[in-house]
């Protein structure tokens, strides 16, 4: 029951009650019938602060989620999101997010760097002083430039191949072609070796 006293006995019973029974604002507000914010102007008059409300003192809903140690196995151990640790628990992940917080749980960083391409070998990079190429197939007779960067092209349809196989194969129509002995390079004025003959140099 709430007893009526004038308003400066109130404010003595206040006081005396925040000091002696160690009461929160909001248990002051409800024993003297006053409002939090008449119950926080009487303590910043008489210079007083009002026991602040903590939390381990109120049963946790999310049991589980209480118990750092478990909260920790989740969390770090089994590297789960907030997400998915709220989901087991029945819990928004703004609480979960909360918890982890207070308990100043971190954990290690995973890398998310795309790895690094190796870098394409050309094989016939600064090889020939002579950057033509050729090659008989069937009868027909196809010519092919090597580029600075060591690419092949093919004069007839312009294609541009890393490899002299891959060139090869554009022309045999095969899976697999040796294209070091299908193309040829000219060491003289009407002599052609094949490719193959570099390597063993």
């Amino acid at each position: 029951m709430i007893t009526k006293l004038r308003p400066k006995d109130r404010h003595k019973a206040i006081v005396q009650a925040v000091k002696e029974d160690n009461l929160t604002a909001k248990e002051t507000a409800s024993r003297f019938g006053l409002t939090l914010a008449g119950i926080y102007y009487i303590c910043r008059k008489h210079n007083i602060k009002p026991r602040k409300r903590r939390k381990d003192y109120l049963p946790s809903k999310y049991p589980e989620i209480a118990d750092k140690e478990w909260l920790r196995t989740k969390f770090v151990d089994e590297y789960l999101t907030y997400q998915s640790i709220a989901d087991l628990v029945g819990c928004s992940r703004q609480r979960v997010h909360q918890r982890v917080l207070e308990f100043g749980l971190t954990r290690p960083k995973i890398s998310r760097a795309k790895p690094k391409k190796p870098k394409r070998v050309i094989p016939l990079k600064g090889l020939l002083k002579d950057k033509r190429i050729r090659a008989m197939y069937k009868g027909k007779r196809y010519i092919a430039h090597v580029m600075p960067s060591g690419a092949i092209k093919r004069r007839d349809t312009g294609e541009v191949f890393d490899s002299p196989c891959e060139a090869a194969m554009s022309i045999s129509g095969r899976k697999t072609v040796d294209g070091w002995n299908f193309w040829s390079y000219r060491v003289a004025k009407g002599c052609w070796e094949p490719l193959a003959e570099l390597k063993q140099a």
